[in-house]
């Protein structure tokens, strides 16, 4: 219990419906619709005086239909470089088969580039870097950093 605040591992399911309502017709003909959706995810951090380390997994399929599914993996480094500003780098994976939104009709060039329309995929990879200034309280952190670690019926 000593080290909850600077060492914890965090798991969590849920299971609801999900209700989506799309601009255009998808590739399956509809324009709205409800969906049963479960996600199980599992966190753990790290946090000590010189920054934090942080990592989830996260597990997502539509019900009945589990062929549906989605699987991430993220992980976030932040080092502390002076009172309050941080240096921070991560990234994630995730392999995807649950694209039920996109759209039937043909993307144009511009949609695809300004991310207006999705395209097919199978997989998603991003990495990130950035400085970071955080100043309050130095109890800000501390209310539920347990949280922090769920998106539920998010992003992946």
């Amino acid at each position: 219990w000593s080290q909850a605040t600077s060492k914890q591992v965090a798991i969590s399911y849920g299971v609801g419906p999900r209700y989506f309502q799309w601009k255009e017709p998808t590739i399956f003909g509809r324009s709205n619709e409800w969906r049963m959706q479960q996600e199980l995810v599992l966190g753990s951090d790290v946090r000590q005086s010189w920054g934090s380390i942080n990592a989830t997994v996260r597990y997502a399929s539509y019900i009945p239909d589990l062929r549906q599914w989605n699987l991430g993996l993220n992980g976030q480094t932040n080092l502390n470089l002076v009172k309050g500003l941080s240096f921070n780098i991560g990234g994630g994976a995730s392999l995807i088969r649950d694209q039920i939104f996109l759209a039937a009709q043909n993307q144009t060039p511009e949609q695809i580039l300004t991310q207006r329309r999705a395209l097919a995929s199978n997989f998603n990879v991003f990495v990130f870097t950035g400085l970071s200034y955080s100043f309050g309280s130095i109890y800000n952190s501390v209310v539920n950093p347990r949280l922090d670690f769920f998106n539920l019926g998010g992003r992946n």
